[in-house]
This record gives structure tokens, sequence and C-alpha cells, in this order.
């Protein structure tokens, strides 16, 4: 992978190359935008190569998640104005969202949904998400 590396170039090279060991420990790859925050930045700079070994499972999970990332940045909603009805309830987890703060419904198949989760979810399926009936 290239980055522009600006002056100071050792110093700000050292940082490149030990936000990637600390990534790849972690498990993961900087991004652009990680490595671009962490320079000193001056006017002038060079294009440096970088090269890093990773496992195949990190690769296989990047190459996923990136194709993962552009199918929900390229999907549409398939419906739009869905009306959801169901009860109010005050106890209960969403399933969506896993958090049970706030008011949520319950539809008529029983499943606890806070309204905007389900919303949401209705712009894309027509079924509850958990038992798969109609909304």
């Amino acid at each position: 992978m290239d980055h522009i590396v600006y002056e100071p170039y050792s110093k700000n090279t050292s940082l490149i190359i030990q936000k990637y060991e600390d990534n790849i420990l972690d498990g993961f790859i900087p991004t652009k935008t990680d490595i671009d925050s962490i320079q000193i930045t001056q006017e002038r700079h060079k294009q440096i190569p970088f090269s890093f070994e990773v496992t195949q499972d990190m690769v296989d999970t990047l190459a996923c998640a990136e194709s993962l990332d552009q199918y929900y940045t390229d999907i549409e909603p398939v419906y739009t104005n869905t009306k959801i009805i169901g009860t109010r309830v005050y106890k209960g987890k969403c399933v969506i969202c896993m958090s049970s703060r706030y008011t949520k419904i319950k539809l008529k198949c029983s499943h606890i949904f806070h309204r905007k989760c389900i919303q949401q979810w209705s712009n894309w399926k027509q079924t509850c998400p958990t038992c798969q009936d109609p909304l």
C-alpha cells in the first residue's frame, strides 16, 4: 500500500509503521484516514510504499467486509412508508438494537422492537425479523 508521507520523513514513517503493527496485532488494518491523522504534516511530501504481512484470515475478512460495505452503500430501500401496527410496551428488549431503553411496540406476533428500529427494517423487508410473519 502506498501512503503520502510528509516531512520529517523518518519520524512520520516510524509513526505509520507503528500504527500498522499495533492495528495488525489487534486484528485489523488501519484506514487511509487513520494513517493521515497521525502524521506531522508539512508542505513537502513524497509517496512511499509500505508492505506488511498479514494472515490469510485477515485478508479474507477484509475482502468480505469491503464487499459488504459496498453492498450496503449501494442498496436502495425496497419499501417506503410502511405503517407498523403494534401495542405500546415499556418492558422487554428490542431484538434489532438489543436495547431495553425507551418505549417499544409489540407486534401481533408478540415480538418487541423500538418503533424506529422496526420502521428502518421495514424499508427492506416486510416481515418480522424474528419469525418472518408479515408486518
